[in-house]
């Protein structure tokens, strides 16, 4: 396989930083934090990645938590939104392929069965409507990227998401309350690490696809599954989302279709219970 020259922006997050260091020594990398290369600054990103020249630009910049999206949408679309279609402007004027991360929070969550990259998007909140713009910019404006939509990310040595608070509410002693109405696919980032890598053997492939551990679960059954592995006997107690959200509307049932990236890739999606023993034992 030809060693690519990869530029990772966000590389801080626990995506970015994940890719950075597992393809360190497979790809020549150029990771690139905020202050660096900031998405939202496209001449400042301009001029960095022209200095690198890169075959393919990883963007896993974004904002990614929904209570700091809905108090300052208006960041939340400079940056999932604006910065995703800077990224492109780049990677179209370098003639280099853009790998971009979605979510599975673009669509509303109404359809009670696994969603399909044929589907149409509805997302309900702001951070979702944000990633939404990103993917239709990108859209309008090239034609060499992959769009990569995963749920619910954790394992990652930087950043924050569910397991991470959950073991932060754990060591402080605080009530395990978990919502047990939202259902989507745990995704163990070294599963996403895996995929780009397939994605960056492939040269032709192009377009959306969903990637995610195999099967779905509720956020309850999820933190359940983390203290048996873990062997603490905690209480976990079930809650509805209104209980917990507040005015932020989270879809409820989520569930991607991997189908055609497993089609495409030749790759087979691990359970996302064999997956989280994975993490807890490493």
């Amino acid at each position: 396989m030809k060693t690519k020259k990869i530029v990772v922006l966000g590389c801080n997050g626990q995506v970015g930083y994940t890719l950075s260091h597992d393809f360190d020594t497979i790809h020549n990398i150029y990771p690139l934090s905020k202050e660096i290369a900031d998405v939202t600054d496209r001449e400042q990103l301009r001029d960095v990645c022209k200095l690198i020249n890169p075959d393919i630009i990883i963007n896993c910049a974004a904002i990614v938590d929904l209570k700091r999206a809905n108090d300052e949408p208006g960041l939340a679309t400079k940056v999932n939104s604006l910065g995703a279609m800077n990224v492109s402007h780049i990677a179209v004027e370098l003639n280099a392929r853009l790998i971009h991360f979605s979510t599975d929070y673009v669509f509303d969550g109404f359809k009670n069965r696994t969603y399909t990259e044929e589907d149409a998007t509805n997302p309900i909140n702001i951070y979702g409507q944000s990633k939404q713009w990103g993917e239709k910019l990108i859209q309008n404006n090239m034609e060499n990227y992959i769009i990569l939509r995963t749920s619910w990310v954790y394992g990652g040595r930087m950043g924050s998401n569910f397991y991470t608070r959950l073991m932060n509410n754990y060591e402080k002693g605080n009530t395990i309350k978990v919502v047990s109405d939202e259902i989507s696919s745990p995704t163990y980032v070294e599963t996403i690490a895996e995929c780009v890598e397939k994605v960056i053997m492939d040269d032709d492939a192009k377009g959306i696809y969903h990637i995610c551990d195999r099967g779905y679960t509720s956020r309850y059954e999820y933190a359940k599954k983390v203290f048996s592995l873990l062997n603490k006997p905690v209480e976990v107690i079930p809650c509805k989302s209104e209980e917990m959200n507040g005015i932020i509307t989270r879809p409820l049932y989520t569930p991607l279709d991997t189908n055609k990236f497993e089609n495409d890739f030749n790759y087979t999606f691990k359970s996302w219970e064999e997956r989280l023993e994975e993490f807890v034992n490493s």
